[in-house]
């Protein structure tokens, strides 16, 4: 028995047979079931986006401030990092929100270094290097890098002399030299 292949294209004719009111229980049921779901919606309309945004900012904080048995900080994992970013991204928030929490995590960088003195891996670095490539090249391609230049420039100026205050210098002096 052949399996069959579960698509977008398979998934938009389920939908188109579905009754309405049968897509607005479905619908119901997974904002009150999973959180991404009440997220994605909330981010859409409009409706509480400030919200999500500080819930990103504290899932974020917690990941680079985690104590070890001795009461040391414990160096952050990039891979969860990585994730509630991710997970941002695909709540489809507006660019100022994009650029809000990209700052953000680049400036909880420079805390955990302050706070313990020490520099994190280099693909670390690499990591929030190309986050803030990436942030530059969808405000080029919006064509708000104008916009947030003052902004983007206050808070690399500001990293004073942190691991990554010069290749983001590199990044940001190549889109807006």
């Amino acid at each position: 028995m052949k399996k069959r292949n579960f698509n977008r294209e398979a998934f938009e004719h389920f939908l188109q047979q579905q009754e309405k009111q049968e897509l607005v229980e479905q619908l119901g049921d997974l904002f009150e079931r999973f959180e991404v779901v009440s997220d994605y919606y909330r981010m859409a309309l409009r409706s509480g986006s400030r919200e999500i945004l500080t819930k990103y900012k504290d899932k974020l904080e917690e990941e680079f401030f985690v104590e070890g048995d001795e009461d040391e900080l414990l160096e952050p994992d990039l891979d969860r990092i990585a994730h509630f970013i991710e997970e941002f991204y695909s709540l489809n928030p507006r660019v100022g929100h994009v650029v809000e929490l990209v700052c953000f995590t680049i400036e909880l960088v420079c805390d955990f270094e302050d706070e313990t003195d020490d520099y994190l891996e280099d693909y670390f670095y690499e990591y929030f290097e190309g986050l803030f490539e990436d942030l530059l090249d969808r405000l080029q391609r919006e064509g708000k890098l104008r916009k947030y230049k003052i902004y983007l420039s206050e808070v690399v100026q500001g990293m004073q002399d942190h691991a990554l205050k010069n290749p983001l210098l590199e990044v940001f002096d190549g889109f807006y030299s």
